[in-house]
């Protein structure tokens, strides 16, 4: 009998992650399909909440400024999951980015045990300074409709 897990795993293994702009932008298109389809079209309840969350707390309908935002991320090799996140969450600060997003910030254990990071020489330097950090949120939000 193959093991679950690894059957889910490899269904995702090359999947996207959609940031929730992008969800709404489906949903959008999905929606017009359905109405050219049956004009009289009606989504169940499930649909109806889903698209009402994605329009809610989207920050771009623009798919070239939602392009440029994960062509920026990618240019700074941010995972899909950081991506994502990012793109979500919409940090304000690097603060902000280095605790919701850890993964940006490749030294947390410096900060738990620096008696080890002395005695084995442990470069204190993280995938992004701060300063690095402040860029990649000001040019992300010239991307985003949400001030």
């Amino acid at each position: 009998m193959a093991d679950d897990n690894s059957t889910d795993s490899a269904v995702f293994k090359d999947a996207k992650i959609l940031n929730i702009s992008e969800v709404n932008l489906v949903f959008e298109k999905y929606l017009e399909h359905m109405r050219q389809r049956d004009p009289e079209y009606q989504t169940n309840a499930l649909m109806e909440k889903s698209m009402e969350y994605a329009k809610h707390f989207c920050t771009s309908r623009n798919k070239d400024a939602l392009q440029k935002m994960r062509e920026l991320l990618a240019q700074h090799h941010f995972t899909e999951q950081e991506l994502g996140l990012m793109t979500n969450l919409q940090p304000m600060t690097p603060d902000e980015v280095f605790k919701l997003i850890p993964s940006l910030d490749d030294r947390p254990f410096l900060a738990v045990i620096p008696i080890l990071a002395m005695n084995f020489h442990v470069q204190d330097e993280s995938r992004f300074s701060g300063n690095d950090i402040q860029r990649i949120i000001a040019e992300l939000a010239q991307y985003s409709e949400v001030k």
